[in-house]
């Protein structure tokens, strides 16, 4: 399934007002069980949002389906996403309920202690207003929807049902261990759907209701919990890919999840594993193994934004593996990051970043790479956002992966 080219990503997922909070003493890590002196920062964020935020500054139109309450959070998520580009026509507001936050606990290191979220305004987004939205236009010129778990279970499918009616591809972020279920209701007897008033006819909505996810973005953490195997905290990644993951992967194929797993894995980088063609036409010719070198300091430095100098290269080794029915591109990390500033939203970039490129035009794997950049430049940035992403980043991405890529049928 290939996105209408420069078509609009639609985003629906939460929007949620965060408080950051991180100890002066960089040296302090895990929790420190006592007060310690510190700084508290407000920032609009949640995983939808920072997604939509992402896209609009890539240069793409965004569209947010979600919902706020009546309340200064609230104006503040209106407010920053029109000065951003945001589409936000499809925000509710919502007068008895209060604007989602969430409050996080760094270390010295910049890496996540403990959070607390207060999101049950998004149990409130539900199918008739996701009905009412897509007769409003939601989806009209659309070449990408994400949607993420913060939303209800029965939303999500109607999400991704529509959207296969569309013939628009659709992504989701299962978001934590707790949540991701709600994405596949197959997977859990406590989860409803809901049919949509909208489909073009029984034929296609049948098939739609069938039609997994385009792409999936788990952790290790939620695969292994969407698959129900027993959690294992301890792959090693030591002599290479382990074949643990490759049997995960071949799991989630067997079990029809999606067309396409985006496996992130921290600092081992990410999986992705594709369905293999029935025919070798079209199927990407990237090398078995290639190496990509990324600069975004080379880029910002050219906008005059000195701040980002120090950002270091990234330097990613890529790998194609093969099991049974999938074909997977290990994305590994080749230079160690010693200096990150804050890890909130990186993960968020990287889907973005993802999907912009994709919505471009650009072959899936080659548009990981722009979000494995995002991701890499957010990890170098106070708050879960980057105020200089451009469409002239993507430009920058594009002229160097083409040096670094001899794939004949690249869309760069």
């Amino acid at each position: 399934m290939a996105p209408v080219k420069d078509g609009a990503v639609v985003v629906c997922g939460g929007a949620v007002m965060d408080c950051i909070v991180k100890p002066f003493d960089k040296s302090q890590r895990g929790a420190s069980r006592t007060s310690m002196p510190g700084a508290a920062k407000l920032s609009l964020g949640g995983v939808g949002r920072n997604m939509a935020e992402t896209v609009a500054r890539l240069g793409l139109p965004a569209r947010l389906m979600s919902a706020v309450g009546a309340d200064e959070a609230g104006e503040q998520v209106m407010a920053s996403a029109g000065r951003v580009g945001m589409d936000v026509k499809y925000v509710d507001k919502l007068q008895e309920h209060r604007t989602a936050t969430f409050t996080a606990l760094l270390d010295g290191a910049g890496d996540l202690v403990g959070a607390v979220a207060d999101m049950d305004i998004f149990e409130e987004i539900l199918p008739p207003f996701v009905e009412r939205t897509v007769r409003e236009g939601l989806l009209e010129g659309a070449a990408l929807v994400v949607a993420d778990a913060n939303l209800p279970a029965a939303t999500l499918d109607i999400v991704r049902r529509t959207s296969a009616e569309r013939g628009i591809p659709a992504w989701f972020e299962p978001v934590s261990v707790a949540k991701g279920l709600k994405g596949f209701p197959s997977l859990s007897p406590s989860s409803s759907s809901s049919s949509s008033s909208s489909s073009p006819s029984a034929a296609s909505a049948a098939v739609a209701a069938n039609s997994p996810w385009h792409l999936i973005s788990p952790n290790l953490d939620e695969l292994q919990a969407l698959l129900g195997v027993k959690h294992d905290p301890n792959i090693d990644f030591e002599k290479g890919l382990p074949t643990a993951v490759l049997t995960l992967v071949e799991q989630a194929s067997a079990q029809n999840l999606a067309e396409n797993l985006l496996l992130t894995m921290g600092r081992h980088g990410v999986l992705l594993g594709s369905a293999l063609p029935k025919s070798k036409e079209g199927a990407s010719q990237m090398p078995k193994t290639s190496v990509v070198t990324l600069n975004p300091a080379e880029f910002f430095m050219r906008l005059g934004e000195d701040t980002y100098a120090a950002i270091p290269p990234q330097k990613v080794e890529v790998t194609y593996y093969a099991t049974a029915s999938f074909g997977c591109r290990w994305y590994r990390l080749l230079l160690p990051l010693d200096h990150v500033v804050d890890t909130t939203g990186a993960g968020d970039a990287l889907i973005a970043g993802t999907a912009a490129a994709f919505a471009k035009g650009w072959k899936l794997e080659e548009a990981l790479l722009c979000g494995l950049l995002c991701a890499h430049v957010t990890l170098f940035v106070e708050g879960a956002n980057v105020p200089f992403f451009t469409e002239k980043l993507m430009r920058h991405v594009s002229e160097q992966l083409k040096s670094s890529i001899a794939d004949p049928t690249s869309k760069l």
